[in-house]
């Protein structure tokens, strides 16, 4: 939950078009597709089938795991920014929908420069799956220090109403 938005909420629970959102499939999916042709059209489609009815993290999660299988060794790094910006946009695509749109957007640009700065130190020297699961960590890391902090809050709120 980050202000009254979830940060999992899914397409049908909105009540109109997420246009932001389906921007930033567009740009998934056509990320997929210069990185890896038809078979990354796919990918990107699924995707966004993720980020429609199960929520953006499971979209992210979902296609980190599949790029290495769809990309195979032949990893190229302009190809593969611009599916990371549409990743981006997936998780600012909330932004309209936060009341607290600063802090959100401040989070948000922190941990995206801490996984720029995992993925630059790994990536140059390293073969593509270890770099996929040193992002894999950091991203699992960094989400369940989400939920602590969340717990945490929460129950903060719970003993101050009583």
């Amino acid at each position: 939950m980050i202000g009254n938005v979830r940060a999992d909420s899914t397409l049908l629970d909105h009540d109109g078009p997420d246009l932001p959102g389906l921007l930033a499939c567009g740009i998934v999916v056509g990320g997929f597709a210069l990185l890896a042709g038809e078979i990354g059209l796919i990918a990107g489609i699924v995707t966004v089938g993720f980020w429609a009815f199960l929520g953006t993290p499971y979209a992210i999660a979902g296609g980190h795991a599949m790029l290495p299988g769809v990309v195979g060794d032949a990893l190229a790094v302009p190809e593969l920014v611009v599916l990371e910006i549409g990743f981006l946009g997936l998780v600012l695509s909330a932004v309209h929908r936060t009341p607290d749109r600063g802090r959100f957007v401040f989070a948000t640009i922190v941990a995206v420069a801490a996984l720029l700065l995992v993925v630059a130190s790994t990536i140059p020297s390293w073969p593509l799956w270890a770099v996929s699961l040193v992002l894999l960590v950091a991203l699992a890391a960094g989400m369940y220090l989400t939920h602590r902090v969340s717990v945490a809050r929460d129950h903060r709120r719970q003993e101050e109403t009583g």
